[in-house]
């Protein structure tokens, strides 16, 4: 069978019926998922718009290109994604980090890029790799871009071909099994205390095909990737609670508390039970998160412009002082402004998603 990522699911999608034609289907469904990893850099399951314009990363390539000294491509770096909300793409990660000739650079430009990475396919990690002589330096490099690779798990044997040897080869295995990728929908949670803040209007109930070939609807989508995210990506380090919204506003916990196996169980029955019903009152949830002193930024997702005010809530976001990071999924145009004029007006990173 096609190989799939190993997370908790919502509710099971529809099986396949055992016959002739259902496993050609499946044979097609793994042949066509293989090739976009390989060919159009298609993060998992997750259809990024929210990227950089080509024209824009051309331009700041050929201006770290023409750099001579590696100090000098530093600095327009850092001056290019100072208070940038939007993201490379796979491809134009690779296109900006060819621009460097040694690995200690190339770890230094992945540090500057990191929150606006929008994920590395497999495809686009093995193009790295390729960019380095020596086997050592590949391990090294696939140390550092490991966790930005949100189809790691499906196709680490693409990976795996950048190594000529077994015991490399074995290696790569090994960095590969401890590395926590992440979630090509949430993207970079690197906040040391946080919410996530999850619509769940009564839009969220509509269905969709994921680049799998699978029926589900945005929430259980949504469900799934926050429940992979909190059971291998969140860290002993961080704090988080979880805030949902429609209509009102409810948290699971009163205040943000540490990530445990205990905690970890009991946001996972959370996010389990929730259910797609009534508005989009964004201002509502800012404002609960906004009362706990402990957090330091949220994640927010929608899937709509908000039925109050978007001047109010970007005004309150803004008077708060902390990130909103924002993710519009499968939003129209009005919601993806408001998200993405929220997060530019606090300071936080921009994802869309159609």
């Amino acid at each position: 069978s096609c190989p799939t990522h190993p997370v908790p699911t919502v509710q099971s999608v529809t099986t396949m019926r055992s016959s002739a034609s259902s496993v050609l289907l499946l044979v097609a469904l793994c042949i066509f998922a293989t090739s976009l990893v390989r060919g159009q850099g298609v993060l998992g399951n997750c259809n990024p718009i929210d990227a950089l314009s080509q024209s824009e990363v051309d331009a700041l390539a050929e201006n770290l290109a023409s750099q001579k000294f590696s100090d000098d491509k530093v600095t327009i770096l850092t001056e290019f994604t100072t208070e940038l909300t939007r993201g490379f793409s796979s491809n134009q990660t690779v296109q900006v980090l060819e621009t460097f000739t040694f690995a200690t650079d190339m770890i230094s430009a992945i540090e500057m890029m990191s929150k606006n990475i929008l994920g590395i396919t497999s495809a686009g990690c093995f193009d790295i790799l390729s960019t380095f002589k020596f086997q050592n330096d590949r391990l090294q490099m696939l140390e550092i871009i490991a966790n930005f690779v949100v189809d790691l798990r499906k196709h680490s044997e693409v990976i795996i071909e950048a190594f000529s040897f077994s015991f490399d080869q074995d290696k790569a295995r090994d960095i590969i099994a401890n590395a926590k990728p992440r979630s090509c929908l949430w993207g970079d949670i690197n906040l040391p205390r946080f919410d996530f803040i999850i619509d769940v209007s009564g839009s969220m109930s509509t269905s969709f095909t994921t680049n799998d070939g699978f029926r589900m609807t945005r929430l259980e989508f949504v469900q799934n990737e926050l429940l992979r995210v909190m059971n291998t990506t969140l860290t002993e380090q961080q704090k988080f609670n979880i805030i949902k919204f429609s209509a009102s506003a409810s948290s699971w916990q009163p205040g943000v508390v540490p990530v445990t196996a205990e905690n970890i169980e009991s946001a996972s029955t959370f996010t389990r039970a929730l259910v797609a019903d009534g508005g989009t009152y964004v201002l509502n949830a800012l404002k609960l998160s906004f009362t706990d002193d402990e957090v330091m930024g949220v994640y927010l997702l929608s899937d709509g412009e908000p039925s109050d005010s978007a001047s109010a809530a970007i005004s309150a976001a803004t008077t708060w002082g902390k990130p909103v990071n924002t993710i519009a999924f499968k939003a129209g145009s009005a919601g993806t402004k408001f998200l993405q004029d929220l997060a530019q007006a606090t300071g936080g990173t921009f994802r869309a998603f159609k």
